[in-house]
C-alpha cells in the first residue's frame, strides 16, 4: 500500500475529519451563516417594539451580519478543528491516525477551502436570499449587491478585474490557511496570537514597499504602465492575492511533517 496517499485511507480520514467537524463546531458554524437571519430577526424585533412598525432599513445590517458571520468562522474554526494537534493526549492521538502526513494536510486544505467556504456560502448567501423575498426585507440579496459593485468599480477605474468572485474566495482562503496554520503552531490564544503575527508581518511589508517606491525612479511612474494594460494589474492581483495562499499551503504541509509532542 501507498504510504503517501491512497484513495480509500484518504477518504476514511475525511469522513472522520468530518464527523469530528460536526461534533465540534456544528452549532457555532450554524449560527454564524445564518447571521443574516438572526440579525433580521432582531432587527423587525426592536422595530416592532420601538417604531410599532416593520423596519425597511436593513441594507447596512445585511452588510454587518455578513461581516460578521465571515469574521466568526475565521477566527473559530481553525482553533476548533485543528488546535488540538498542539495538544499531548490529542495530538498523540491525532498523530497515530491511520492515514500519512500528506493526507491529513489535504484533508485540512479541502475543510479550510472547499468545504468550509461552500457550505458557508450556500447558507449564508441562501438565507439572504430567502429573506429578500420578504416584502419588508428592503435591500437586494446580497449576491446582487456584491455583483452590481463589482461592475461600478470596473466602469470607474477603466479596468477589468478578471473573475473578482475568485479573488474574494482566494482572501477567504488565505485567512483560513493563515488561521490553521496558526492554530497547528500556538499552543495557547492561538487565533490572538496569529492575528498579531499577521498585523506585524503586515506592517514591515508595507513599510518596505513604501521604502522601496519611495527610492526607486523606476516605480514612480507604473500608473503609466498600467493604465494602458489592465491585464498587468490583473497578473499583479492574482500574484498578490495566491502566493500567500501557496506559501501558507507549504508552510502549514512542513509543519504537519514536523510537529512532535
Amino acid at each position: 500500500m501507498n504510504k503517501v496517499f491512497n484513495f480509500k485511507r484518504f477518504g476514511n480520514y475525511l469522513l472522520y475529519s468530518l464527523r469530528d467537524a460536526e461534533k465540534k463546531y456544528l452549532l457555532t458554524f450554524l449560527i454564524a451563516s445564518l447571521c443574516p437571519v438572526i440579525f433580521y430577526f432582531f432587527y423587525q424585533c426592536f422595530n416592532m417594539l420601538i417604531e410599532k412598525e416593520f423596519g425597511k432599513e436593513f441594507g447596512t445590517l445585511q452588510i454587518v451580519s455578513f461581516i460578521t458571520s465571515i469574521l466568526i468562522l475565521l477566527f473559530s474554526f481553525p482553533s476548533k478543528l485543528f488546535g488540538t494537534v498542539t495538544e499531548k493526549k490529542a495530538g498523540a492521538e491525532w498523530l497515530m491516525l491511520p492515514a500519512s502526513g500528506f493526507e491529513k494536510w489535504l484533508s485540512m486544505i479541502l475543510m479550510c477551502t472547499v468545504i468550509m467556504p461552500l457550505g458557508c456560502g450556500i447558507l449564508l448567501f441562501g438565507s439572504d436570499a430567502l429573506l429578500s423575498l420578504i416584502p419588508e426585507y428592503g435591500p437586494s440579496p446580497m449576491f446582487s449587491r456584491i455583483s452590481l459593485w463589482f461592475e461600478d468599480q470596473k466602469n470607474l477605474t477603466n479596468t477589468v478585474i478578471v473573475y473578482p468572485w475568485n479573488l474574494l474566495y482566494a482572501e477567504w482562503c488565505e485567512k483560513a490557511l493563515l488561521f490553521t496554520l496558526g492554530a497547528t503552531i500556538f499552543k495557547k490564544a492561538k487565533t490572538a496570537k496569529t492575528f498579531l503575527c499577521y498585523l506585524a508581518i503586515s506592517l514591515v511589508l508595507v513599510l518596505l514597499l513604501v521604502a522601496l517606491l519611495s527610492n526607486n525612479s523606476a516605480y514612480r511612474n507604473i500608473g503609466d504602465i498600467i493604465d494602458p494594460h489592465p491585464g498587468i494589474l490583473n497578473l499583479f492581483i492574482n500574484i498578490k492575492v495566491f502566493l500567500p495562499i501557496a506559501i501558507l499551503a507549504g508552510a502549514l504541509f512542513v509543519r504537519i511533517k514536523t510537529i512532535k509532542l
